[in-house]
């Protein structure tokens, strides 16, 4: 019996910690429920918080706006109210320098439109002659040229076919339909088939017709004042090209432009080029130094049995082929070793140096005038181009630029005489110091060697 009793308080016991597992699991997803509902709820209130504040900020911002607006709005009339005090304390004086300010202001307006216009006097208002729409009084109203103003304005936006003289390639006065787009003017003549660009090197007067399109072009300009669209030739510098092209100046005459002072320069040049030729050809004709020279010399003197035959050789080879270092070992072998040895070694070395440096002198120099005497000829030629500004002005910026331009010519021909003469004096001057350097160490070698021979 007791057994019995047992047993189910065992079993009770067993299953009491399982039902506390699954007791203590339910209220774990009843807290995680709990708490994402919260945090779904303040979710929630966080968005509507956001959107009230979004809200009340536009609001705020067009509040402001406007308050803006009206301080804007108030400060102008305080200005304004401020003016109108200040000018009812306003002195005569005062008054007046504002009245003479409005008149220049009115003069500079009135000349402004009036110089418009007469630049564009070319352009014909429907129904207006162009002479009449010239300004002709300086005071007159700018209220009365606007009318002009705008007929010319809206003219050079629509463009339409005119009818004027023209000058022919031939000299002939034309009648012909004209049509300027810009800077630009085509003109068209159908009885003589005339066609292409006008221009007018004596200002507005005159337009010359300087050259014709071609047949392919001339119709395409008549399709064009029938109203069709065309592809046409048009020069975009406006004739400055053609202009250029005709008044570019050969060698011979850009070097006229420089004037007396590129006469001195032309015969720096020739000499610097003549006598750089000359040395060039003498260096390069000089015999080859051959570095082992002494050492070769030195043995020939030791297995020599007729040294006078050796010596005889050596002064019949700087006879023939001039060769500087046979005759340093002719004077190495014809003196014992001494000073005066020595000395005739140094004296021959600097004498053959001063024949091969002759004239070197001259290009160098020619490097150093050239240019001076083309800033002399630039600034004799200023001088002249400021004597003739004082006496016809600088009104034509042309003619002073024209003058400066042939007063740097003598710079230029400085220039590139000194430039060239400098690269060439550099060259022979390091070919010379070179083979003297080479004579030297022989000269040095050979006047080691102990006696010397008598032919």
């Amino acid at each position: 019996m007791k057994k019995l009793l047992r047993t189910p308080i065992l079993f009770s016991i067993a299953l009491l910690p399982l039902a506390l597992f699954f007791s203590a699991s339910s209220e774990s997803q009843d807290a995680t429920a709990e708490i994402l509902k919260r945090i779904d709820d303040a979710k929630k209130t966080l968005a509507q918080t956001q959107r009230r504040i979004e809200t009340e900020s536009k609001e705020y911002s067009q509040s402001l706006q406007g308050l803006e607006n009206s301080i804007l709005s108030l400060r102008s009339q305080a200005g304004n109210l401020q003016r109108l005090s200040d000018e009812k304390i306003l002195g005569i004086d005062e008054l007046e320098k504002r009245l003479d300010l409005w008149n220049t202001q009115s003069a500079y307006q009135r000349h402004l439109m009036g110089t418009y216009i007469s630049s564009t006097g070319d352009f014909d208002t429907p129904n207006t002659d162009a002479s009449n729409a010239q300004p002709r009084n300086a005071q007159q109203n700018p209220a009365d040229l606007l009318p002009q103003l705008l007929a010319r304005t809206r003219l050079q936006l629509e463009p339409t076919w005119q009818s004027q003289e023209i000058v022919a390639p031939n000299g002939d006065i034309l009648p012909a339909d004209t049509l300027k787009i810009g800077p630009i003017q085509l003109a068209l003549n159908a009885e003589h088939k005339l066609g292409g660009v006008l221009n007018r090197p004596f200002g507005n007067d005159l337009a010359f017709l300087e050259h014709p399109y071609s047949n392919k072009q001339y119709q395409n300009l008549g399709e064009l004042k029938s109203g069709q669209n065309v592809l046409l030739n048009l020069d975009p510098s406006l004739g400055n090209a053609a202009r250029l092209e005709k008044n570019s100046a050969g060698i011979g005459q850009h070097v006229e432009q420089g004037g007396f002072w590129v006469i001195p320069i032309l015969v720096f040049g020739a000499l610097s080029l003549i006598i750089s030729l000359i040395k060039a050809v003498q260096l390069y004709r000089l015999p080859k130094n051959d570095p082992v020279f002494a050492e070769n010399i030195a043995q020939e003197v030791k297995q020599s049995t007729q040294p006078g035959s050796l010596l005889n050789a050596l002064r019949q080879r700087w006879q023939t082929k001039g060769n500087a270092q046979d005759k340093l070992a002719e004077i190495t072998l014809s003196h014992p070793a001494s000073e005066t040895r020595e000395n005739l070694l140094v004296a021959f070395i600097m004498e053959y140096k001063h024949k091969i440096e002759r004239y070197l002198g001259v290009i160098a120099m020619a490097a150093a005038v050239a240019p001076l005497l083309g800033l002399l000829g630039t600034v004799s030629g200023m001088i002249e181009t400021f004597k003739m500004m004082s006496i016809f002005g600088a009104s034509d910026p042309s003619t002073v630029s024209g003058g400066i331009s042939e007063a740097l010519v003598t710079t230029e021909l400085g220039l590139i005489v000194a430039i060239p003469s400098l690269l060439l004096s550099a060259l022979l001057s390091r070919k010379t110091r070179s083979y003297i350097r080479e004579l030297d160490a022989t000269a040095i070698k050979l006047s080691k060697l102990d006696g010397g021979i008598h032919a």
